[in-house]
């Protein structure tokens, strides 16, 4: 057996070490071809309600994976996230609302703190209420127009590095 050298050792190590590294490295931004890939069909939460598949993407081009139940009829809307006293990290609502316009919510019955964040038709957020008072009648929204309010748990956002002017994605039949 035939031991290499200081020299050639450190050269074979390189040659063999490149590729392990270059394939370890992380993707930080969004590719649109992965993206529908990805996707997935809705789906059913454990609270029965038809949940998808979203990914926010925030300005520093990272890719945040989120599941959200569906609330698309009055009735979904108005319950919301009511009587919940807890939900995973990565889980929320989508509110989808008919036309683009100024939404209003309130937290009635609701124990959860949360993050609203207002999203227009083209899946632009446009506003974030964040960390909102649990269990009042407080009004709160924003100002820009939105046809989604998609709400997570309390400091999402932030944690996450989201804010306004970046974009939500995801695939809707």
């Amino acid at each position: 057996m035939k031991i290499m050298t200081g020299s050639l050792f450190r050269a074979m190590f390189l040659i063999l070490s490149v590729p392990l590294f270059c394939s370890c490295q992380k993707k930080n931004y969004y590719e649109p071809d992965t993206f529908r890939s990805e996707a997935l069909k809705p789906e059913t939460s454990q609270s029965g309600k038809e949940t998808m598949e979203a990914f926010f993407i925030n300005s520093k081009g990272e890719k945040i994976q989120v599941f959200l139940e569906i609330a698309d009829t009055q009735a979904e809307r108005a319950k919301g996230l009511m009587f919940r006293k807890n939900m995973p990290a990565d889980h929320g609502m989508i509110f989808i609302f008919e036309e683009e316009e100024d939404h209003q919510f309130y937290m009635k019955n609701t124990y959860i703190p949360l993050d609203m964040i207002f999203v227009n038709s083209q899946k632009i957020i446009v506003g974030i209420v964040e960390n909102t008072h649990p269990l009042t009648l407080d009004t709160v929204g924003v100002q820009p127009p939105s046809k989604y309010v998609i709400e997570m748990n309390a400091f999402f956002a932030a944690k996450h590095w989201i804010k306004a002017g970046d974009t939500v994605y995801w695939v809707s039949d």
